[in-house]
């Protein structure tokens, strides 16, 4: 089996078991669109990965990040103001087949 699970939740939804929660946002500026994804911590906060800087769990306010529908989703960096929020989703990680792996 080679893929992932994934599917619709609700905002206070807990997860089925092996997934994790993630929300996804855009910047629909007609110039120059971008998504951005957010990730639930086991501890009931957020995480993302700003451009290509380092995760973080904070927002670009520097709020820690409680609900990534709420936070600060302007990105001073590339510019991007994530305004769109799409929903939230659970997704299982990643499950490459052992021939993938070890180049079979």
């Amino acid at each position: 089996m080679i893929g992932f699970d994934w599917g619709s939740i609700s905002e206070y939804e807990v997860c089925p078991e092996g997934t994790y929660k993630v929300a996804l946002v855009l910047d629909l500026n007609p110039n120059d669109m971008d998504f951005h994804w957010y990730r639930q911590n086991k501890d009931g906060t957020w995480s993302h990965k700003p451009a290509d800087g380092e995760v973080q769990n904070w927002d670009y306010y520097g709020n820690p990040i409680y609900n990534p529908k709420y936070c600060d989703r302007r990105d001073s960096y590339t510019g991007h103001n994530y305004t769109t929020f799409v929903g939230f989703y659970y997704v299982s990680p990643f499950i490459y087949p052992v021939d993938f792996i070890v180049g079979g």
